[in-house]
């Protein structure tokens, strides 16, 4: 079986069933939605209950692990977890740890430091009361990952690689948190850090 993934390139085992185009919960079809390059994204079936049983062999044939529920309006709803993918993600996830087992606790900005000592909230356009960076395991040897709390945090980390910033390790004091729940500090010192190096 294929392993399936992401736009990152990490494996993705998750994807979603379920209803549209139904008056609460009733016609409509369901449909196979997931994150990951899965040739089946968007795959069909009648909302019927005879689909139901269609859809639980199809899961199995191909691999998956299915959880089955109900929406708020009565249609049929499913996670599914791909098993092959989801042990290909568990070997990465093994892996990355032992990496990362005995690294440092610090901050990562992506972008450089601005001038006048502050960043902006996207969302409004405030200053922030210091710089937005990113909380972060760091090896001796310079390897870092970002620690995301939030989806907004990872929405922003990932426009912020794809627009090629500069990284740096930033030293200083945390005086808030930013309008994506990102930490915001007092920068005092940098030092620069190869992007090559940050775990995706």
């Amino acid at each position: 079986m294929a392993i399936y993934y992401n736009d990152i390139g990490h494996p993705e085992p998750s994807a979603v069933i379920s209803c549209f185009g139904s008056v609460y919960g009733r016609g409509g079809y369901l449909v196979l939605h997931t994150t990951s390059n899965n040739p089946d994204n968007g795959k069909r079936w009648d909302n019927t209950p005879e689909a139901i049983t269609d859809i639980r062999a199809w899961a199995e044939a191909h691999g998956y692990d299915i959880t089955e529920g109900r929406d708020g309006y009565g249609a049929y709803r499913a996670q599914l977890l791909h098993r092959e993918t989801a042990n290909a993600l568990a070997i990465l996830k093994a892996a990355n740890d032992a990496v990362f087992a005995d690294a440092e606790r610090g901050y990562v900005r992506l972008g450089d430091i601005p001038a006048c000592g502050y960043s902006h909230n996207r969302a409004t356009g405030q200053a922030e009361s210091g710089v937005s960076v990113f909380a972060a395991d760091i090896t001796i040897d310079g390897r870092w990952r970002p620690i995301l709390d939030t989806p907004q945090q990872l929405g922003s980390y990932l426009s912020l690689l794809a627009d090629d910033r500069p990284a740096y390790r930033v030293y200083g004091n945390v005086v808030g948190v930013g309008g994506d729940g990102e930490p915001v500090m007092r920068v005092e010192r940098v030092e620069r850090l190869r992007k090559a190096d940050a775990l995706r």
